[in-house]
């Protein structure tokens, strides 16, 4: 039965590949050899190779030599007619004074007409040369692939003809499709033709989705690299250029991954602006996160125009974005402020890899602390509301409610209310003329209201107007705002059911207002993120200058001066608010337990686990130095074990507290129950505690081997020099020794259980038998 399934496949496969590769081949094949394989003459043989690839040129070049045939003596008779006038002109025009001046300009006359001949005929007999010499070349290129598509067995060739009987079969049935007149080629035509309107669409939802996530990022990128470009030394188009030729796969990934990470961080930014404003201010910005947003349907139910002007549209969005947001600063940094270009190359490394420690510890830890994100969210919300409250558009980006103060004018008529600024009651508006030139400031409503949208998610219509002028009640100002009210409320009740509007304050000037607000958000957002990194920038650079004559790398320079700034203004807030009370003993327990806690899990643990590490796996298996000078014993550098202590420290902290390790450690859980119940000083002495008994293994595991191989070459030192061991060879003998024994002692609490769990079975079932349990009714009907 086996055989038979295998055969049966074995037979199908075959039968698919014949069909679907094998016989379009050979069509192929016989449709590429077909021209070039006929007999020259009377029972002669095949032709040269150049003589075929002559015959497929003019094989294919058929159709234009039928035209040339055609046009060609048009157009020699028109040329013809055009040389004939100079020439009649230049002879008619000749002077014929004297013989010699006759000869002259008979001479002169017939070489001006040779020349105007030459240079005409030469144009009407090659004026179609140019044009055919590219045609010219590809076709001599597509007859040596035909040549080679009859004769070669290689790879592409091969599909050529696949393709090539592929398409002799869709010809053919096309002509049989087009030559049958009855209903069943008809309904095989219709059949056939909405297939292929499937995989049309098929091909367009492809097409898209490949533009909207390769080529689109991938132009993001684009755009910001050269947006970029002042803040690397020596950077231009033509270096990048030359990047890109040099190695096209990952400068590409890169610029990919760039313009994604920008399109990430871009939605997060409107994100968080859609959390803070009213909703419907950004109903022109679809919000991925909504239960209507299908982007797959959009592309089936839109046509190829308005998906690839959708797709332009949001390039232009995109790029302007970057040019606006990361260009113009980064240019103007470089050319009017001179702080870039970065200083991007260490002329001298540090000894300790500060990268790791900052990038792994310093950073998160202060992410964690300072939390950015939400000092940033929580400015920009103050400085909006405060701008949008000056230029009186609260209503309409924000609340959404009425807010008196700001649908009117303070109108002072005299420059002492405007020195003072004084500012009139809301109730005091102008009622009476007789009443407001009395008053020294009155306040004066202006403005009016606007149909607005509710939420994100409204339909927008194409060509409608989204935002109509309506009276405070809601009613409509003019014919053509009362239409699109009408279809608005039509929607609502049919296929819109959830689209929702309101009606806001809307000020004089509304549409200046709001690019004056959005130009002042671009503004003081450039500005602050200027000063974020001028600031530290300046002052790293500064401090690194005091201690090193050679330029450091920008990024220690920026780092350190965004942690000495953030000290400082963390200090000068302190000590403006601070009460001198003098510290008590809990203060000072505190302090105590804190430094302790520090100094043990963060300096002398990540060193001895370093150092036990160092001991374990590099010393074995490493050899001694053979460089003179250099001493014949390990040696241990402090700052780098510390470094890379920390990291695996780091590491097997991780690892212990993934979510699917449970039960947790009983110190991990007892710690953070402690700091979460505001007692500190208990929560760093369990810390100090719970790291102590761990360095003191760690210790003992380092240095014991080492201590012990000591001993042996301070005893027999005079006998392993004569056999040639150095003390490094008895480093390495003894902590191969100390890997073996604390592996059996690791192996031997498995083996003992699994030692115990086989005895256990082998006694259950050879001397346990009596002891089990059985039912009792078995045990008479067995003795009965």
């Amino acid at each position: 039965m086996l055989i038979w399934w295998v055969d049966s496949r074995n037979l199908l496969i075959a039968l698919c590949l014949g069909g679907a590769v094998w016989i379009p081949l050979c069509l192929g094949r016989v449709l590429a050899a077909v021209r070039l394989s006929q007999p020259d003459g009377l029972g002669s043989p095949s032709k040269p190779v150049d003589q075929l690839q002559s015959d497929a040129i003019r094989f294919f070049t058929l159709p234009l030599r039928a035209v040339r045939s055609l046009s060609d003596p048009v157009f020699d008779f028109i040329f013809s007619l055009l040389s004939f006038i100079p020439l009649l002109l230049i002879s008619y025009f000749a002077p014929t004074s004297s013989p010699s001046s006759t000869t002259a300009s008979n001479s002169i006359t017939t070489t001006l007409a040779q020349n105007a001949t030459t240079v005409l005929s030469s144009t009407s007999s090659t004026s179609s040369i140019p044009s055919t010499r590219p045609l010219q070349k590809a076709f001599q290129t597509i007859s040596k692939h035909w040549t080679s598509m009859a004769f070669d067995d290689d790879p592409l060739h091969r599909a050529l003809c696949v393709a090539l009987g592929y398409a002799a079969v869709a010809f053919a049935g096309f002509v049989y499709l087009q030559s049958t007149k009855g209903v069943y080629g008809q309904s095989v035509n219709r059949a056939i033709r909405d297939g292929l309107k499937q995989q049309l669409v098929l091909l367009k939802v492809v097409l898209f989705v490949f533009i909207e996530i390769i080529i689109f990022p991938g132009t993001c990128g684009l755009i910001l690299n050269l947006a970029t470009l002042p803040l690397f030394p020596e950077a231009t188009v033509w270096t990048r250029a030359a990047t890109y030729a040099a190695s096209p796969v990952s400068t590409g990934f890169l610029t990919w991954l760039a313009g994604t990470a920008f399109m990430f961080s871009f939605s997060t930014s409107i994100d968080h602006v859609r959390d803070v404003v009213r909703h419907g201010v950004l109903f022109f910005i679809r919000d991925p996160a909504t239960q209507d947003f299908h982007p797959i349907r959009e592309i089936l139910e839109r046509n190829s125009g308005t998906q690839a002007k959708k797709i332009a549209i949001s390039a232009l969005l995109y790029g302007g974005a970057i040019f606006l947001t990361i260009g113009s600063s980064v240019y103007f940094l470089r050319y009017a402020v001179g702080i870039l270009p970065l200083h991007w190359t260490q002329a001298r490394p540090f000894s300790l890899p500060i990268d790791l420690v900052i990038y792994r510890f310093v950073i998160p830890f202060t992410l964690n602390l300072v939390d950015p994100g939400t000092r940033i969210k929580s400015l920009f919300t103050h400085w909006a509301k405060l701008t949008a409250s000056q230029l009186r558009l609260t209503s309409f980006i924000f609340s959404g409610k009425r807010h008196p103060e700001e649908e009117g004018t303070q109108v002072r008529r005299t420059w002492r209310a405007v020195l003072l600024l004084k500012k009139a009651n809301i109730t005091d508006a102008e009622e009476d003329d007789a009443e407001v030139s009395k008053r020294e400031v009155y306040f004066r409503k202006d403005g009016g209201f606007g149909r607005v949208p509710a939420i994100d998610t409204i339909r927008v219509a194409q060509g409608r107007q989204m935002i109509v002028r309506v009276t405070e009640e809601g009613h409509p100002l003019d014919g053509a705002g009362a239409g699109v009210v009408a279809q608005q409320l039509l929607e609502m009740t049919t296929t819109r059911a959830t689209d929702k509007y309101e009606v806001v304050y809307l000020p004089p000037h509304f549409k200046t207002r709001i690019a004056l607000f959005v130009y002042l958000l671009w503004f003081t957002g450039s500005l602050a993120g200027m000063s974020m990194v001028v600031v530290p920038l300046v002052l790293g650079r500064y401090l690194f200058s005091l201690v090193s004559s050679t330029p450091v790398h920008d990024l220690y320079a920026l780092v350190t001066g965004i942690y000495v700034v953030s000290i400082l203004s963390f200090a000068v807030r302190q000590i403006t608010t601070m009460r001198f009370v003098l510290p008590t003993r809990q203060h000072l327990s505190a302090i105590r337990a804190s430094v302790t806690a520090c100094l043990v899990a963060g300096v002398v643990l990540p060193l001895l686990l370093a150092i036990f590490l160092s001991a374990y796996i590099i010393l074995p298996f490493s050899r001694p130095s053979k460089t003179a000078g250099e001493p014949d014993f390990p040696t241990i550098h402090l700052l780098e074990s510390w470094a890379v202590g920390t990291m695996a420290v780091s590491a097997i902290h991780s690892f212990i507290t993934l979510p699917f390790r449970r039960p947790r450690v009983r110190f991990d859980e007892a710690i953070i129950e402690a700091w979460n119940n505001g007692n500190r000083t208990l929560a760093f002495d369990l810390v100090t505690k719970a790291a102590t008994w761990r360095m003191s293994l760690l210790f003992f595991g380092a240095f014991a081997p080492g201590v012990g191989a000591a001993l042996a070459w301070w005893n027999h030192s005079t006998t392993l020099l004569a056999a040639g061991w150095t003390y490094y060879h008895i480093c390495r003998l003894a902590y191969r020794i100390a890997i073996v024994g604390f592996g059996i002692l690791a192996l031997a609490q498995p083996a003992s259980k699994l030692a115990t769990k086989w005895a256990g079975g082998l006694r259950e079932a050879e001397y346990l038998v009596e002891r089990r349990l059985r039912n009792f009714d078995d045990v008479q009907r067995a003795s009965g």
